[in-house]
Protein backbone atom coordinates (compact mmCIF):
# COMPACT_ATOMS: atom_id res chain seq x y z
CA UNK A 1 0.00 0.00 0.00
CA UNK A 2 1.31 3.42 -0.92
CA UNK A 3 1.51 6.01 1.85
CA UNK A 4 -0.95 8.90 1.52
CA UNK A 5 1.82 11.52 1.25
CA UNK A 6 3.51 9.61 -1.59
CA UNK A 7 0.13 8.98 -3.22
CA UNK A 8 -0.55 12.72 -3.25
CA UNK A 9 2.85 13.45 -4.83
CA UNK A 10 2.41 10.72 -7.42
CA UNK A 11 -1.02 12.05 -8.31
CA UNK A 12 0.41 15.56 -8.76
CA UNK A 13 3.35 14.32 -10.86
CA UNK A 14 1.15 12.15 -13.06
CA UNK A 15 -1.31 15.00 -13.61
CA UNK A 16 1.61 17.30 -14.44
CA UNK A 17 2.98 14.79 -16.94
CA UNK A 18 -0.45 14.38 -18.55
CA UNK A 19 -0.80 18.17 -18.80
CA UNK A 20 2.56 18.22 -20.58
CA UNK A 21 1.27 15.72 -23.15
CA UNK A 22 2.13 12.30 -21.71
CA UNK A 23 -0.31 9.42 -21.80
CA UNK A 24 -1.79 8.74 -18.38
CA UNK A 25 -1.17 4.97 -18.49
CA UNK A 26 2.48 5.54 -19.49
CA UNK A 27 3.02 8.00 -16.64
CA UNK A 28 1.47 5.51 -14.23
CA UNK A 29 3.70 2.71 -15.53
CA UNK A 30 6.82 4.83 -15.04
CA UNK A 31 6.04 5.41 -11.36
CA UNK A 32 5.09 1.75 -10.88
CA UNK A 33 1.32 1.79 -10.51
CA UNK A 34 -1.49 0.72 -12.79
CA UNK A 35 -3.87 3.14 -14.44
CA UNK A 36 -6.72 1.51 -12.52
CA UNK A 37 -4.92 2.15 -9.23
CA UNK A 38 -4.52 5.81 -10.19
CA UNK A 39 -8.20 6.01 -11.09
CA UNK A 40 -9.18 4.69 -7.64
CA UNK A 41 -7.31 7.48 -5.91
CA UNK A 42 -9.51 10.42 -5.10
CA UNK A 43 -8.92 13.96 -3.98
CA UNK A 44 -9.30 13.02 -0.31
CA UNK A 45 -6.32 10.58 -0.43
CA UNK A 46 -8.24 7.71 1.15
CA UNK A 47 -7.52 4.20 -0.02
CA UNK A 48 -11.05 2.86 0.05
CA UNK A 49 -9.86 -0.74 0.05
CA UNK A 50 -8.21 -0.41 3.44
CA UNK A 51 -11.21 1.24 5.09
CA UNK A 52 -13.75 -1.33 3.97
CA UNK A 53 -15.02 -3.58 6.74
CA UNK A 54 -17.13 -6.51 5.72
CA UNK A 55 -17.70 -9.59 7.80
CA UNK A 56 -17.80 -12.89 5.92
CA UNK A 57 -21.27 -14.30 5.42
CA UNK A 58 -20.27 -17.70 6.77
CA UNK A 59 -19.05 -16.57 10.21
CA UNK A 60 -20.28 -18.89 12.93
CA UNK A 61 -22.14 -17.49 15.91
CA UNK A 62 -20.79 -18.07 19.40
CA UNK A 63 -23.47 -20.66 20.12
CA UNK A 64 -22.61 -22.56 16.92
CA UNK A 65 -18.92 -22.59 17.84
CA UNK A 66 -19.75 -23.84 21.34
CA UNK A 67 -21.95 -26.62 19.91
CA UNK A 68 -19.20 -27.71 17.51
CA UNK A 69 -16.53 -27.71 20.20
CA UNK A 70 -18.79 -29.62 22.57
CA UNK A 71 -19.40 -32.24 19.88
CA UNK A 72 -15.77 -32.73 18.84
CA UNK A 73 -14.58 -32.79 22.45
CA UNK A 74 -17.18 -35.32 23.60
CA UNK A 75 -15.54 -38.51 24.92
CA UNK A 76 -16.98 -40.68 22.14
CA UNK A 77 -15.57 -38.39 19.41
CA UNK A 78 -12.38 -37.05 20.99
CA UNK A 79 -10.17 -39.65 19.29
CA UNK A 80 -11.76 -39.26 15.84
CA UNK A 81 -10.91 -36.84 13.03
CA UNK A 82 -13.57 -34.35 11.93
CA UNK A 83 -14.19 -36.28 8.72
CA UNK A 84 -15.53 -39.14 10.86
CA UNK A 85 -17.27 -37.06 13.51
CA UNK A 86 -19.57 -35.23 11.08
CA UNK A 87 -21.04 -38.39 9.47
CA UNK A 88 -21.58 -40.02 12.89
CA UNK A 89 -23.40 -36.95 14.16
CA UNK A 90 -25.45 -36.89 10.96
CA UNK A 91 -26.43 -40.53 11.58
CA UNK A 92 -27.73 -39.40 14.98
CA UNK A 93 -29.71 -36.61 13.29
CA UNK A 94 -27.42 -33.84 14.54
CA UNK A 95 -26.02 -31.34 12.05
CA UNK A 96 -23.41 -28.97 13.42
CA UNK A 97 -21.22 -28.17 10.42
CA UNK A 98 -19.98 -29.60 7.16
CA UNK A 99 -16.72 -31.57 7.25
CA UNK A 100 -15.37 -29.34 4.47
CA UNK A 101 -15.74 -26.27 6.69
CA UNK A 102 -12.65 -27.33 8.66
CA UNK A 103 -14.04 -27.63 12.14
CA UNK A 104 -11.15 -27.13 14.57
CA UNK A 105 -10.48 -30.29 16.52
CA UNK A 106 -9.89 -28.46 19.80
Amino acid sequence: MIAPALRKNLRLWINEAVAAGARRFKACAIVGITLRCFQRWREDDIDRRSTRVQAPVSVLSDTEVEAILAAVNAPEFAHLPVTQIVPRLADQGIYVQSAQDNIPNA
